[in-house]
């Protein structure tokens, strides 16, 4: 279960780079789409890991890390959000609501199965 969240978020990424990488060269952070959106990944597993550990690194039994990337996961679906958003305010005729309504229906799809 843990290598699927896991491999999951490397998923999201992706996506993530894919949409970026309709945006200018370098428009994010100066940095190629690859390595800023690996870099926030990177945080935000940092982050959860922290607050789900306020005794300290390793306190927080097994649990932590499959929590953690679960939560990393929420963060980048909303993200990919987010980035389809903001994108199709230039697409005309792409309808952005009935996307994401497809969107969340996947994804909580997804969720149900594991």
């Amino acid at each position: 279960m843990k290598q699927g969240i896991y491999d999951m978020t490397d998923v999201m990424e992706q996506i993530l780079v894919t949409l970026a990488s309709w945006y200018p060269p370098y428009h994010f952070d100066g940095r190629e789409p690859r390595d800023y959106m690996n870099a926030i990944k990177a945080s935000r597993f940092k982050w959860h890991y922290a607050h789900l550990q306020p005794n300290g690194s390793g306190t927080g039994g097994t649990s932590v890390g499959p929590e953690a990337a679960g939560l990393v996961m929420d963060d980048l679906e909303d993200m990919v959000v987010e980035l389809v958003s903001s994108l199709s305010l230039w697409l005309d005729g792409f309808n952005f609501q009935a996307w994401k309504q497809q969107w969340v229906k996947d994804n909580e799809a997804e969720t149900n199965v594991a």
